[in-house]
């Protein structure tokens, strides 16, 4: 998969890209990028997460997790890559990165 800086991402993001967040729900809950899914590595031990299946394989997905030593996020664009997704980007800086630029984020369940 094919790594963006935080500025690619929020062009991505602005685009209408979908942001897939490979963290821990605790962490999700916590906070994460404006309308992102959840799906970490846990969520495809039984095929692909339900929600995956709604989405067209030709949308534009971009995967991050904590950023730097993090490495879920490169494991879940594997598996969706796999999964027949034809453009899938990791977000290199991750979520603290995003903050950190002052870009959209939420707390709470959301999506997964």
């Amino acid at each position: 998969p094919g790594h963006l800086t935080i500025a690619q991402s929020k062009s991505l993001f602005d685009q209408g890209s979908i942001f897939i967040d490979a963290r821990k729900k605790e962490v999700y809950v916590e906070g994460h990028v404006a309308a992102a899914f959840r799906a970490d590595m846990a969520s495809f031990k039984s095929g692909d997460p339900a929600w995956l299946g709604g989405l067209p394989k030709d949308l534009t997905l971009v995967v991050y997790c904590n950023g730097g030593d993090c490495d879920e996020s490169e494991h879940v664009a594997q598996l969706l890559d796999a999964s027949g997704f034809q453009t899938v980007y990791v977000m290199h800086d991750g979520f603290p990165g995003w903050k950190a630029a002052g870009h959209p984020v939420e707390t709470g369940e959301g999506m997964e």
